[in-house]
């Protein structure tokens, strides 16, 4: 294949995925914030949670246009702040999770993947469920 005409797929290509994230950006960083707000919780990234996020985020529906590195990078970015500072971290996913303004089948989509991610190692730490509760709360004001 010549050049000109792989960079001319490879720019159709990136349309396609802009076209198909576009105006889900905000809901697949509040997911990622969610979700390693949980794994965090225990005060331990579990493989198993990691697994389970990524598997969450590549086959639902919402998320198709989503690269890999896309949310490797969105994750990784809370795993840094996680390892520095837990506290801060937990409190700058919320504010992700308080800014999506999200519609209920978000709600739901987040609350499930959530409960997927606090089961995925086996074990419902008290402060993964304090989390959970949490992260309901900010999704679900009063």
């Amino acid at each position: 294949m010549n050049k000109l005409r792989y960079r001319e797929l490879s720019k159709d290509k990136s349309e396609i995925e802009a076209a198909a994230t576009a105006g889900k950006e905000e809901l697949m960083e509040a997911m990622v914030a969610a979700c390693a707000a949980i794994a965090f919780a225990d005060g331990s990234l579990d493989i198993r949670e990691r697994r389970r996020i990524f598997a969450l985020l590549q086959t639902h529906s919402s998320f198709v246009g989503f690269s890999h590195a896309d949310v490797s990078g969105e994750f990784a970015r809370h795993e840094m702040a996680f390892e520095e500072d837990p506290l801060r971290a937990r409190q700058e996913a919320l504010v992700a999770i308080r800014s999506l303004k999200a519609a209920p089948v978000e709600v739901k989509l987040i609350l499930d993947a959530c409960r997927q991610v606090l089961e995925a190692d086996g074990v419902k730490h008290p402060q993964e469920l304090a989390t959970l509760a949490e992260i309901r709360a900010t999704l679900l004001p009063l």
